[in-house]
């Protein structure tokens, strides 16, 4: 390990001092151009870390301190740093308390990504992954968890399979499960189909008699769900809201149907009264 840590001292020092190209025989190669590369011979980058396919463990790169000694010389002090000399900000940086700053060399968290107000299009973090292979593999595998390890608890994921849960990690057959509640200022649903099917003449409405069956029956209105079936299953949004306008067409139609007789009990009750004010009148001049 020695060998190998100084043949990689040499070979960035002769990069720094000569053109010639070098070979530490441990795999550790230095180009005429001033590039170093480990594992390859033809380093594209300053410094190229190749690490070949293998079915056996592997290791990459690994920065480590005996100590800082207190949390001051922590967070001054740096692991890795990535600077454009022309640029005074770091574009990366870890620093010795292991907060991580990209885009900023003042990192305010374990992870901070800064984006400088530009006019240009701007991409920030992208998470990808080659393949999980199957479904299963997918929906077992994250991209993002932000876990308490004092409850164990989940409080943020992003499942291979893109879905997400707040406060939970399980979100069986949802891309969006919330563990607690929801506030927003608008919520479109898009259920199908449109219940206005019911104001079309083919629409068989079922007569009151057999409704009150019904619900003597069932304790709520047909193609409705029971208390039971919400307590155990919740509710669709979308479709009880369709299902409620139904409700509500179907009502309208009765009260036509109801208004309708009632306009004609009303005729009736005219030309009963001027048929009995007509009798009388006779009765009179008898």
């Amino acid at each position: 390990m020695r060998k190998v840590l100084l043949s990689l001292a040499i070979a960035c020092l002769a990069a720094m001092t000569s053109q010639a190209q070098w070979n530490s025989g441990y795999g550790i190669y230095n180009t005429a151009d001033g590039k170093v590369g480990i594992g390859t011979p033809s380093p594209v980058s300053g410094l190229d870390l190749n690490m070949q396919v293998t079915s056996t463990l592997q290791q990459g790169l690994f920065v480590h301190t005996g100590s800082f000694l207190n949390q001051p010389n922590a967070v001054a002090s740096y692991f890795i740093k990535a600077m454009d000399d022309g640029y005074p900000v770091p574009q990366f940086i870890v620093k010795g308390d292991g907060a991580t700053g990209i885009g900023t060399g003042s990192p305010v968290s374990r992870l901070d990504v800064y984006m400088p107000a530009v006019p240009t299009l701007q991409q920030g973090l992208f998470l990808h992954s080659g393949s999980f292979g199957n479904a299963p593999n997918a929906q077992a595998s994250y991209f993002i968890k932000a876990q308490d390890d004092g409850n164990g608890a989940a409080q943020f994921i992003v499942h291979g399979d893109g879905a997400t849960g707040i406060a939970t990690d399980a979100v069986p057959g949802y891309k969006l499960a919330v563990n607690g509640s929801v506030i927003c200022l608008k919520v479109v649903v898009k259920p199908m189909p449109w219940p206005d099917y019911v104001f079309k003449p083919t629409y068989k409405l079922q007569p009151l008699k057999k409704v009150e069956q019904y619900i003597k029956t069932n304790h709520h209105l047909p193609d409705m769900p029971s208390a039971d079936s919400v307590s155990a299953a919740g509710i669709d949004v979308g479709a009880n809201q369709a299902a409620l306008l139904k409700k509500i067409e179907e009502l309208t139609l009765y009260v036509i149907e109801q208004n309708k007789k009632i306009d004609a009990l009303t005729e009736q009750n005219k030309k009963l009264d001027t048929l009995a004010e007509r009798i009388k009148q006779l009765e009179k001049h008898k």
